[in-house]
């Protein structure tokens, strides 16, 4: 029995040492446990003190390893018990710049005077369309024309709607209907946007802009009369005029004028010219310049040319812009867009070649005349 009692004290001593040496070598959750604690609380003890020593709006110096643990695709993770009692507050504030609309206008770069057989006269006019950034949607862009009179242009009127396929593309129209020869004509572009963005123009968040060419451009006449010589009328005659004609030659393509002057007597029955109808009536020396009064076939038709003064041109040089949105286009010369025109069409003439190898004399001349 002594035995037994023996062996059994000396079982129970083994398992109570083997139970110190496992305790004393093995892990400790809780320790464990108590340790992240420890230093979870250091972390937020010591960044609370950050906080209080920052201005406001300055960011936190952990705000990445906040932004990890949070982030659900880090696999970082903490103990709930981390925060425990101790109130906590984390805000990430992100700053997004806004982004302002930029509307720029495009314009007119050039507009040209052709003629094409067999009788075709038309205006060519090339152009740059708006710029935009990405905040801002182009709506239309349209061409318009007006005529030119003594206090500015006239009624407006669209002639063509430009499509927007990108900043800045160039385009051409040609228009032949709805213009009057012998009149001088101004165009300009406009283009309307709205802004998509948060910000807006100055003036709301749509807007048109307009640019209108800085010149004119004739609308010529076919043919135009020129007084080189006049001899007012007086108790001893009715007084002699010496007129000249300038014509467009369809056929050669270019402006022909009479080698000589045609003279011809006030009061007479004799047309200036064979074949148009029109007589002289009266020469006024009390005129400055003089003026040759021309009576037409209708009742009250007349016309009057002033000597010293140049007709009209037939074949009037192109307008070209000077400045603006056309330079880096070379004058609007690169064509690369397509309009929608209320004109007609047609290919592209010969240059116009003027023929003036006439004997010019000592005389002036002045006076129009347009025969369509």
């Amino acid at each position: 029995m002594q035995k037994i009692d023996k062996i059994a004290i000396a079982a129970v001593g083994l398992i109570l040492a083997l139970g110190i040496v496992l305790s004393l070598t093995g892990d400790d959750p809780g320790k464990k446990y108590t340790r992240e604690i420890e230093e979870y609380a250091e972390t937020i003890s010591d960044t609370m003190g950050d906080q209080s020593r920052l201005r406001a709006g300055d960011p936190v110096a952990f705000g990445e390893e906040l932004e990890a643990l949070f982030d659900l695709g880090s696999g970082e993770s903490f103990p709930e018990w981390a925060f425990h009692r101790r109130p906590t507050h984390y805000s990430v504030e992100k700053f997004i710049p806004k982004t302002p609309p930029v509307h720029e206008n495009g314009g007119i770069c050039k507009v040209e005077v052709l003629r094409e057989a067999p009788q075709r006269l038309y205006h060519r006019i090339t152009g740059v369309g708006a710029s935009c950034n990405e905040v801002v949607e182009i709506g239309r862009q349209v061409v318009e024309v007006a005529p030119m009179g003594a206090y500015g242009p006239g009624d407006w009127v669209e002639v063509a709607t430009i499509p927007f396929s990108g900043n800045g593309e160039s385009f051409t129209l040609e228009l032949d209907t709805g213009l009057e020869p012998g009149i001088a004509y101004v165009y300009r572009f406009s283009s309307s946007a709205t802004s998509i963005s948060e910000l807006t123009f100055n003036d709301g968040a749509e807007q048109t802009l307009e640019s209108p060419m800085d010149g004119t451009i004739l609308y010529p006449l076919n043919e135009a009369w020129e007084c080189r010589r006049a001899i007012p009328t007086g108790p001893g005659g009715p007084g002699t005029a010496a007129i000249t004609r300038h014509r467009w030659d369809w056929d050669k393509g270019r402006v022909i004028r009479d080698p000589q002057p045609n003279a011809v007597e006030g009061n007479q029955d004799g047309k200036v010219f064979a074949d148009a109808p029109y007589w002289v009536e009266q020469i006024r020396g009390d005129k400055n310049p003089v003026e040759v009064r021309l009576r037409g076939p209708e009742r009250g038709q007349r016309m009057t040319l002033q000597q010293g003064v140049e007709p009209q041109p037939l074949a009037p040089k192109p307008w070209e812009a000077t400045d603006g949105p056309c330079f880096g286009t070379a004058g609007g010369e690169e064509e690369s867009g397509d309009a929608t025109s209320t004109a007609g069409g047609g290919g592209t003439p010969d240059p116009v070649v003027v023929d003036d190898d006439d004997d010019d004399d000592d005389s002036g001349g002045g006076g129009l005349f347009g025969d369509d």
